[in-house]
This record gives structure tokens, sequence and C-alpha cells, in this order.
């Protein structure tokens, strides 16, 4: 097992899944299944606690994949400012988190104090988030499909 049966069983492109809110919120609660601590170790993978998922502690340098990065958020991908985001500014500035799902939900941007994945994040939970893209999902009027249902709350 390796990074990449990690990413086929539980990550697809964020800038394809970002065409939706239902595709952004099972992009979003198959890649933190994915990072819970059991399908890491199934895969033979090393999540770091700055959340980059790595083949060994030889990778850090250039990590493979970086969870709760905008490269790697589908809400992200939903409301990148692409004309900001040709003139080469960084995240947050390229984001409209004003539009994004998570804050209309949570009433706070993912980054921001208090808000369920900054928690999420700073207690190293991915349960949290898959249960918080669970609740986006229902927000929007969405079924749980079956398979994740016992992730619910």
């Amino acid at each position: 097992m390796s990074i990449q049966s990690w990413e086929k069983e539980f990550y697809s492109d964020p800038k394809e899944a970002a065409k939706t809110i239902r595709s952004a919120c099972i992009h979003s609660i198959r890649k933190f299944i994915g990072l819970l601590t059991e399908n890491v170790k199934k895969h033979n993978l090393i999540l770091l606690s700055n959340w980059y998922l790595v083949n060994s502690y030889d990778e850090i340098s250039v990590p493979r994949f970086r969870a709760g990065y905008i490269d790697s958020c589908a809400f992200c991908q939903r409301h990148i400012n692409t004309s900001l985001f040709a003139e080469g500014l960084e995240h947050p500035a390229v984001l409209k988190c004003y539009e994004c799902e998570v804050k209309k939900v949570f009433e706070f941007g993912c980054l921001q104090r208090g808000s369920v994945f900054a928690k999420a994040f700073d207690h190293y939970d991915p349960l949290e988030i898959v249960q918080a893209a669970i609740k986006i999902l229902k927000h929007y009027h969405y079924k749980v499909p079956e398979e994740y249902k016992r992730w619910e709350k």
C-alpha cells in the first residue's frame, strides 16, 4: 500500500469535486475518512501534525498530500477568485471565503478561530471534519450516501 493506493480509495480531484456543493461535500467526507488513523495505517502512511500525509519521515520536506490546504479542498476550489489567483496572490486573498458553504452553515470560515474546521485541525481530529461535511450536505437537502451514514453524529 502507498500514497497512490490511498488516493485511489479516498481522494478525488478537488477542482472536479468543486463543481457542485454535493460533490464538494462527498470529496471532503471521503478525504477525511481516509485520514482516520485506521485508514492511514492500512495504507502504510504517516499523517504528520501539520496535516501532511507522507509515505515515510524521509519525505517530510516534499510531502505528496496536504490535507486542509487550498489545493486539496473542494470548498476552496469552489470559491477561488481567479482574477486574483492569476496575479499570483497567495491564500487567503485568492478566496472568496464569505461565499463558502462552510461559512454559510457554521457562521465561521474554516480559517477563523472558533470554526469547526479550525478546532478539528487544532486537535487533529479528521472525524470532526467528516461530520461537518455531512452537516453541510444535509443543510443543502442532499441525502447522505449509505456508505457514509455510520459517520453521522
